[in-house]
């Protein structure tokens, strides 16, 4: 919980958008979206383009709170038998985005 915590601090988003979408009829729509709300928005609409949250994370932000993420990776893997993490090396080492995928064998 904490590292979730943590984390939510260290990206830095904006407090207000404004959208454009079509409704179920097809009809133009726009919104403007603000706080909290704004910021789950952005949150999921980077999901959608493949964008992790970590993806957005300065280098050196992630490197604060990449030990965390390794116990987490662990820890999965302790859980779930037979899958194996592809880790990403450290910006120093390697210019790839992410942490780390997942692959099943």
């Amino acid at each position: 919980l904490l590292l979730l915590l943590l984390l939510l601090l260290l990206l830095q988003r904006a407090t207000k958008i404004e959208v454009q979408y079509q409704d179920l009829d097809g009809t133009a729509q726009q919104m403007q979206l603000r706080d909290f709300v704004a910021r789950v928005f952005q949150h999921e609409y980077d999901h959608l383009q493949g964008v992790l949250y970590h993806d957005r994370m300065k280098s050196a932000e992630l490197e604060k709170v990449r030990p965390g993420l390794v116990a987490l990776e662990e820890a999965f893997m302790a859980a779930h038998p037979g899958v194996t993490i592809q880790r990403v090396p450290p910006p120093a080492a390697a210019k790839a985005k992410g942490f780390g995928s997942l692959a099943r064998r």
